[in-house]
């Protein structure tokens, strides 16, 4: 690292430590007791804990940041809660990231700022929504989505572009809340059918969030079953990599079966469908060769045989759901919906009606379509109505230049957990109906672009050098450092 951001790592630590931490302390304690004789002591204790938050954002290393953006992400649901709606625009993750840019500009960071094409790619992406906002037809609506898109999705990749600690450091970060949520989807699912952590608050949350399906889906920590398919389906290719490259390999295995177990607890048939194949992205991409050098045949039999019985276990849970009523009206509405797109497409081809307004538009029309709840459940049609024909295909350019700079940098885990998180995407309306979880996507694309390289010192360096260390990417990645 270098010396300015270990510099700037310690600026909050040189002034906890200033002799005029005492007055000020006990100033603001003082301050704190008259507060909550006027205001009472919940409101106190509110401002309070934010206050130590607060600090605690500013004291801890800088890459932990990356860590908790995607914790607080994960444990803390605040779309599926009773809270002020201002909480779902003002969320938790965007105050981490927030000030994770702060610090990364001020204190630097271990690897120089560069800007490669894929970022004036995503700068370009984004002037195009600035534009569907500017001409959308309900503007605040567009205008909240944009301020929560550049906090949550384009600033995290600005700040952590070609950053590969900052890529290690979320890898390592899914695979364990993965394993952890996913043994808790499936304690859930299959032993307590309920969840005894936020069944009664999901239940009173704005989307009265109950078990209104055919079996028991996990609800977890994150929400919506969906969310969870979402969620679980880029733990498995992380954590499979592991297993892949003999990493910690006890460990990788089980985590490896329980995000596996979240998909399937989870009763998201995308998701289990975008599990396997980003599994087989991690088997026969680039980093295959890894497996045949380290892993042997023992290794390979293990991958082999853990795949067969997720696969005979999805198929055997899910199958009551594609097979019932609910299953199949679900199915239906998805069929039903792309007529509803393709007027939506019709009126306004060019710049759509707004990032974020899609659905709002539409919303009478895919009410009353095949029993759906309002909204387009998927990703790529919430973007062809909101931002039109330039919009959606700005959207594809950058995603696949982000599969496409994992591959070349050998992070085929990062390539095929993007791959599994749009592939789930496309049954579900994450685009829209899940701002405070678009951290989660900008998350994604920093492990992806996390191996990008300046072309400059890629053409000066000897091509055996460059490939060596390519072949050493996937093992890199081994735990927070």
């Amino acid at each position: 690292m270098t010396a300015s951001a270990t510099e700037g790592d310690s600026v909050a630590t040189r002034l906890l430590s200033s002799p005029q931490v005492i007055p000020v302390g006990a100033v603001l304690l003082a301050g704190a007791f008259g507060a909550a004789l006027a205001f009472g002591p919940l409101v106190v204790a509110v401002a309070v804990l934010a206050i130590s938050g607060a600090v605690a954002l500013a004291v801890v290393p800088r890459h932990w940041l990356w860590s908790i953006a995607l914790c607080v992400s994960a444990l803390i649901p605040i779309q599926s809660l009773p809270v002020p709606h201002i909480l779902e625009v003002l969320s938790p993750a965007m105050i981490v990231v927030a000030v994770l840019a702060v610090r990364t500009v001020l204190g630097g960071r271990s690897t120089p700022f560069f800007v490669g094409p894929q970022l004036w790619l995503v700068l370009a992406l984004t002037c195009w929504l600035i534009v569907t906002v500017v001409l959308s037809i309900q503007k605040g609506t567009a205008l909240g989505w944009m301020v929560n898109f550049l906090f949550l999705v384009v600033l995290p990749v600005v700040i952590g572009f070609g950053d590969r600690r900052a890529g290690r450091v979320i890898e390592s970060t899914w695979i364990v809340v993965g394993a952890v949520l996913g043994s808790y989807a499936l304690l859930e699912a299959f032993v307590l059918h309920a969840n005894p952590v936020y069944g009664g608050m999901f239940a009173s949350g704005p989307s009265h969030l109950t078990q209104n399906w055919s079996i028991y889906r996990a609800t977890t920590t994150l929400g919506h079953p969906v969310v969870n398919g979402l969620f679980f389906v880029v733990a498995v290719p992380l954590a499979l990599a592991r297993m892949v490259a003999r990493d910690r390999l006890g460990w990788a295995v089980l985590a490896t079966a329980l995000a596996a177990g979240g998909v399937i607890a989870s009763g998201t048939r995308t998701a289990f469908l975008a599990a396997l194949l980003s599994a087989a992205v991690v088997l026969f991409g680039p980093t295959a060769a890894t497996m045949r050098t380290r892993g042997g045949v023992g290794v390979r039999l293990l991958v082999l045989g853990a795949m067969l019985l997720t696969l005979v276990a999805g198929i055997g849970y899910l199958s009551a759901r594609n097979t019932s009523a609910e299953g199949s009206t679900s199915d239906g509405f998805r069929i039903a919906m792309i007529s509803v797109a393709r007027d939506g497409v019709t009126e306004s081809p060019v710049v759509g009606v707004g990032p974020g307004v899609a659905s709002v538009r539409w919303q009478r029309w895919l009410t009353g379509t095949n029993g759906g709840a309002g909204a387009f459940e998927s990703l790529w049609l919430e973007i062809v109505v909101g931002t039109g024909l330039p919009g959606l295909a700005l959207t594809v350019a950058v995603f696949a230049t982000a599969i496409g700079t994992a591959l070349r940098g050998r992070a085929t885990m990062a390539a095929a957990a993007l791959a599994g998180y749009l592939i789930t995407a496309s049954g579900f309306n994450v685009w829209e109906g899940g701002r405070p979880g678009h951290v989660r996507l900008g998350l994604l694309l920093v492990m992806a672009f996390a191996v990008a390289r300046p072309v400059r010192s890629q053409q000066a360096q000897p091509a055996a050098r460059l490939a060596a260390e390519a072949r050493m990417v996937p093992t890199l990645s081994s735990g927070l450092e």
